[in-house]
């Protein structure tokens, strides 16, 4: 799991993997953290998704998705699911 750290979340993050992760024992998670300050983490994520070595899991805003979903790197995993309700969530968000 890729992120960048503001004010703390790495903290917050790994509290959460953990949680997860003891109802999941099957299931190994690595936060992976990079600085999001002068747009190393861009410049990271796109040089691993170039690659084909994106991180399975990634926190992405707004300003760049277009251009993952166009790239067919990312998807909206809810659109996955079984579930009608998660799909029309997923939509009007999107």
């Amino acid at each position: 799991m890729a992120i960048w750290d503001e004010k703390n979340k790495r903290a917050m993050t790994e509290s959460l993997v953990e949680a997860y992760t003891k109802t999941h024992p099957n299931v190994s998670i690595e936060v992976q953290l990079t600085p999001y300050k002068g747009g190393e983490y861009w410049t990271k994520l796109e040089a691993a998704a170039t690659g084909g070595k994106a991180p399975d899991v990634f926190w992405l805003n707004v300003l760049h998705t277009d251009s993952y979903v166009d790239g067919g790197i990312w998807q909206i995993l809810a659109m996955l699911s079984p579930s009608p309700i998660l799909k029309i969530i997923s939509l009007s968000l999107w």
